[in-house]
This record gives structure tokens, C-alpha cells and sequence, in this order.
């Protein structure tokens, strides 16, 4: 996996981004075919770039579904945690 990114650097987030399209891609390709190494490029507009290696798959993938399940919980609960906070914001002034 090489992720191209145009950002004024690489985030962390690339890590746990490039492990989830490992892990999508690998999951539909024979063993032969499937990837083993994740890069991010960091292209600059003055022509120089920056390229990292990810070998923390696990650590990555990790934290990717790890992130996405508090999305997936802050979506489903979203009404009811705006109500909270509005709550607590009120009880604060």
C-alpha cells in the first residue's frame, strides 16, 4: 500500500488508515497476491516529498477499528450525547 498525501505533513492517522486498506485488500485476494508492507508519501509542492514505512500492522489496525467503533457509537448515540452535553454545559455556567 503506498497512500500519496498532499498535506503539509503525514498525519498519524496514516498508519491506522493504510492497515485498513491492507486488511480490506487482503481479505479479497489469495495469500499470494495479498500486500505486506504500508507507505505514506508526503509530497511537497517545492518538490520534496517524505516516505515512512508503517510496520505496526497490528498496533494499527488496531487503533483503526478502535476509532471506528467510537465513531459507529457516537452515530448511533448522537441525539442523546448532544442532550448530555448541552446538560452539562448548562450546569457549568
Amino acid at each position: 500500500i503506498l497512500d500519496i498525501k498532499s498535506s503539509y505533513r503525514l498525519m498519524p492517522s496514516t498508519g491506522p488508515q493504510t492497515a485498513a486498506y491492507k486488511e480490506i485488500y487482503n481479505a479479497n485476494v489469495p495469500k499470494s497476491e495479498q500486500l505486506k508492507h504500508r507507505w505514506g508519501l508526503k509530497l511537497a509542492r517545492d518538490g520534496t516529498y517524505e516516505l515512512k514505512e508503517y510496520t505496526d500492522h497490528a498496533g494499527d489496525f488496531n487503533t483503526f477499528v478502535s476509532a471506528l467503533n467510537c465513531w459507529r457509537f457516537i452515530e448511533k448515540h448522537n441525539a442523546k450525547l448532544q442532550t448530555a452535553i448541552e446538560e452539562m454545559t448548562r450546569e457549568l455556567d
